[in-house]
């Protein structure tokens, strides 16, 4: 039992100790440090949103890179009456591919031509 007392109380000054030095660190600091810490805090927020940024964006043009790519192999690979059946197959979900970054002229003649919604009956 007297160890157990011996324990609590060495647990207790240390545990005392601690927070004692703890609170002088803290009490030392100055409302100058705190405004560094705090405008470094928000220049590393800010690298990292724009290296987000710049990612999503290589992401992006590598998924136009992936459609731009099934476009034109599309075009190249079916003719355009199997293209037209393929887009309307009836166990198909409604596809429609757009060359990403092209004109509205140059994009509708890619698209199958009526309600686009439409599905072919057998």
């Amino acid at each position: 039992m007297f160890e157990l007392i011996i324990a609590f109380l060495a647990g207790a000054l240390l545990a005392f100790a601690l927070t004692f030095f703890l609170m002088k660190r803290l009490a030392s600091r100055t409302p100058d440090d705190s405004a560094r810490e705090l405008a470094r805090y928000r220049q590393e927020v800010a690298a990292h949103f724009r290296q987000t940024a710049t990612a999503v964006d290589r992401m992006t043009d590598s998924y136009k890179d992936v459609f731009e790519n099934l476009r034109s192999g599309a075009h190249a690979l079916l003719d355009e009456s199997t293209l037209k059946q393929q887009l309307a197959d009836e166990n198909a979900e409604v596809i429609t591919i757009n060359r990403l970054g092209s004109t509205a002229s140059d994009t509708s003649e890619d698209l199958p031509k009526g309600n686009p919604s439409a599905r072919a009956k057998p």
